[in-house]
């Protein structure tokens, strides 16, 4: 059994499988729990949140168009979905000036978006208000599904892990003539 790991491609192999199996186990709880990373410090004109999504691997780049500060906790967060819907783990962002429910209802609409087999780009502009006269706040989402990039880890490890090695060539040292 110590042969099958010799060498650096079967090494490479399982730790290929192994990731696999981790992205495909939170690929599962995602359809009843939400994780997401909030980087910065917590004061900023604009912040980046990672997501484990039911859709895939999300990442979201928020941005106060008018010079606003946003104020949130930077961290880790877990959120419970139930139909549909997020609940829970998170104090919320809070632009400087606003109430702690941003002083209205949240309006919203899509500048531009593309989709294709999953994968997604989209700009949004957002107001909390009664209506949407200039895009105060932007959001610029990237989605990657999970199946293009559990998919190529799995293929990769299994070709890693049954192609067989190659044997190396002897060098034969040429002979003098006489």
């Amino acid at each position: 059994m110590r042969e099958f790991f010799n060498g650096w491609r079967r090494k490479v192999g399982v730790v290929t499988l192994v990731l696999a199996c981790v992205l495909v186990g939170e690929w599962a709880r995602s359809y009843r729990r939400e994780d997401a990373l909030r980087l910065g410090d917590g004061n900023e004109t604009s912040f980046i949140v990672f997501r484990a999504t039911q859709n895939g691997i999300t990442c979201e780049r928020y941005v106060a168009v008018r010079g606003v500060i946003f104020h949130y906790s930077p961290g880790w967060y877990h959120y419970t979905i139930q139909n549909g819907f997020r609940f829970g783990g998170d104090e919320g962002i809070v632009p400087e000036g606003s109430a702690p429910s941003f002083g209205g209802t949240l309006v919203e609409r899509d500048i531009w978006k593309w989709e294709c087999c999953g994968f997604e780009i989209q700009e949004r502009g957002f107001e909390f208000g009664e209506s949407i006269e200039q895009d105060k706040y932007r959001l610029i989402k990237w989605t990657l599904p999970w199946w293009s990039i559990v998919l190529p880890l799995t293929l990769l490890s299994a070709f890693l892990l049954i192609a067989k090695p190659r044997k190396a060539k002897q060098c034969q040292s040429p002979t003098p003539k006489s």
